[in-house]
């Protein structure tokens, strides 16, 4: 067991401070509460990690009252965090990870725009090389459903809305330009049935492209792969 503060960590070049444990501590086991007071990171969370015998699960509950990630050294962008999270994951990788993630009260901020959800949540499942991934939220469901890699399916799904983008605000000369330069892809064996519904999408798309509007309640359905 560990009861005890370590004074300060260093991990991809930032120096953590304030750092509170309590529980069992081992190389491949955490079961107990930490807790952060950084100047860019603060939480408190109860819970278990075990990476015993390729368990690979994660179960924890708590609260992330700031996290700057830019100052952090994750992103070049600054990105601040706050959320209430409830976690329950298995896997070592995207491609094997099951569980649900349920964020309450997720505020983000990105370059001074501010985007807040009443509740977020994030389900994976996996059965028998079949996935649904599901992305549920105050403004938009996302849900998407077949036999898929999720990392070359998040590639193709950059791409995806991309043409969306252009579709819903792109003129017909826009539209011709963009897949004039488009390269040639080798496809990828794969099926993804999805869904779009987008109950009110402005307030993310004021992130990425302030000039859109997208009519509430839009709903999108089809596949790819």
């Amino acid at each position: 067991d560990f009861d005890g503060t370590i004074n300060q960590f260093t991990y991809n070049k930032y120096n953590y401070k304030s750092i509170r444990i309590d529980g069992k501590l081992s190389k491949e086991l955490f079961d107990g509460r930490v807790a952060v007071k950084d100047t860019n990171l603060t939480f408190d969370l109860f819970g278990k990690v075990d990476l015993r015998d390729g368990k690979n699960q994660v179960d924890l509950l708590g609260k992330l009252a700031r996290a700057n990630l830019k100052n952090l050294n994750f992103t070049k962008e600054d990105i601040r965090i706050s959320t209430i999270l409830d976690v329950q994951l298995k896997g070592s990788k995207l491609e094997d990870l099951v569980g649900r993630a349920n964020f309450l009260n997720f505020y983000l901020t990105l370059d001074k725009k501010n985007l807040v959800l009443d509740s977020l949540q994030v389900i994976s499942q996996l059965n028998e090389g079949n996935r649904r991934l599901a992305v549920l939220s105050d403004l938009v469901n996302l849900n998407f459903a077949g036999q898929f890699n999720p990392s070359q399916a998040l590639k193709d799904l950059k791409v995806l809305v991309e043409e969306y983008k252009i579709y819903f605000t792109g003129d017909e000369a826009t539209r011709q330009a963009y897949y004039a330069k488009k390269p040639a892809i080798i496809p990828q064996i794969y099926k993804i049935d999805y869904q779009f519904y987008l109950k009110n999408i402005d307030p993310i798309l004021a992130f990425v492209y302030p000039e859109g509007h997208i009519s509430k309640k839009t709903l999108i359905e089809g596949n790819f792969g």
